[in-house]
């Protein structure tokens, strides 16, 4: 009898449970970023410039302006999505380095040599160590770092035209203006 009673309940439970959870995160601001490496400096890293396998790229590497660190690979359909878009931004003047992840170099340069790159230098991370310490979940993910170092948003997923707009854009012109270079 008690069985028979639990198999009435327990679907009746999972089912308050799972209403109580989407009513809690129904007003949950999709701009806020959650992300645990938010105000924090990158990890250490020292990873492999793709274009140039002998010098190494480091955390600090970058310092001294505003810039967007993209993680991407060739096998990601997102990653190839976002290009074009990558390319207007970094036509634009805006400093975007490149983060290769878990993908090989030989299949990067031919990416790039085909449709462009928007990238000042791309990090070979192929075992996906940095990636790991950033917390990247997949690929595409992009995050703007500042002058010094520090991640000061992050971005799951490809940019468009209306998040470059109305989202990235308007941070990167904050940090510049906050004394940034660019």
């Amino acid at each position: 009898m008690k069985f028979l009673k639990l198999i009435y309940i327990l679907p009746l439970l999972v089912f308050l449970a799972l209403v109580a959870f989407l009513i809690t995160q129904n007003g949950r601001d999709p701009s806020v970023d959650t992300f645990s490496m938010l105000n924090k400096p990158l990890p250490t890293f020292t990873l492999a410039d793709v274009q140039d396998p002998v010098h190494s790229l480091t955390q600090t590497s970058w310092l001294g302006h505003p810039y967007f660190m993209n993680v991407w690979a060739t096998w990601c359909n997102s990653c190839a999505e976002e290009h074009p878009m990558l390319q207007a931004i970094a036509n634009s003047g805006v400093p975007i380095y490149g983060v290769l992840y878990k993908d090989q170099r030989a299949a990067a340069l031919d990416y790039l040599s085909k449709h462009g790159n928007p990238f000042k230098q791309v990090a070979n991370d192929e075992a996906g160590s940095l990636g790991i310490d950033l917390g990247v979940t997949g690929a595409p993910e992009t995050f703007l770092i500042d002058a010094q170092g520090i991640v000061r948003y992050h971005m799951d997923g490809p940019i468009d035209e209306t998040i470059w707009e109305h989202v990235l854009k308007p941070r990167y012109d904050a940090l510049v203006r906050q004394g940034g270079h660019s």
